[in-house]
């Protein structure tokens, strides 16, 4: 996707494009990243009429708070299995400690699983492959 806000866009329409198939409703609200056709974009044609409400600090709304709580939980979640799975402490962010453990990573395990666990597209992972 090459873009942030794209893989953004993508991960929000998939959860309501979820949760609309459980549960039928007219507008929804999501914390406000980019343009909110990222979203509108990534979703079915059969939502594509929803009315979007995109908002900045929308955490204020119980439900928005509630699945940022959710999906923090699953991303720290992710981090620990992998660290397990691993033997490596994976950080955080772009710093030159991200970029050693990533050349680590690939020397240990090999490129297809560095390939598994970042975004290869980022200018952190450029300059270690």
């Amino acid at each position: 996707m090459k873009n942030v806000n794209r893989i953004l866009g993508w991960g929000h329409a998939k959860v309501l494009n979820n949760l609309l198939e459980k549960c039928e409703v007219k507008e929804a609200i999501s914390d406000k990243f980019g343009n909110e056709k990222y979203i509108v974009n990534s979703l079915p044609d059969q939502w594509k009429n929803i009315e979007l409400h995109q908002l900045t600090k929308a955490e204020r709304y119980t439900a928005v708070a509630a699945a940022s709580i959710l999906a923090r939980n699953l991303f720290c979640e992710w981090f620990e299995i992998q660290k397990r799975d691993l033997g490596i402490e994976l950080p955080k962010g772009a710093s030159s400690i991200v970029e050693e453990t990533a050349l680590k990573i690939k020397d240990m395990y090999g490129f297809d699983k560095l390939n598994e666990l970042v975004k290869l597209h980022f200018r952190t992972t450029l300059k270690i492959i």
